[in-house]
């Protein structure tokens, strides 16, 4: 016993399925779902209808490679020391926390040294 269902306009072809066969050749499976092409009309009418973009923020990774042996550290300070600390960063412009403590080690061994 067939439910009744509500009429959406498609009733004569969603009753006749007699003409149905499956394609030829199956499509390849890679596992992964293929990206959608989003032409920038597409992008606009979406922005003017209030959509918001979910494509991923590319992070730009700032890394350099390092010879030698590396060790990890990891300290806890105070907020004032680390507020000084950064606040040194930026003013001699270092750009990573590694290259501030490598200059206070090389500060260090200079007066060291004397």
């Amino acid at each position: 016993m067939q439910p009744n269902r509500s009429p959406i306009g498609f009733d004569d072809v969603a009753d006749d399925l007699s003409d149905f066969a499956p394609s030829s050749s199956p499509a390849p499976t890679t596992g992964k779902r293929p990206s959608p092409r989003i032409t920038p009309e597409a992008k606009e009418i979406a922005q003017e209808a209030g959509f918001v973009d979910r494509e991923p923020v590319q992070v730009r990774k700032r890394r350099q490679s390092f010879e030698g042996p590396q060790q990890p550290l990891s300290i806890r300070l105070e907020v004032r020391e680390y507020n000084d600390f950064t606040e040194l960063c930026d003013e001699q412009r270092w750009i990573s926390y590694r290259q501030a403590v490598v200059e206070l080690v090389k500060h260090y061994r200079r007066t060291k040294g004397k």
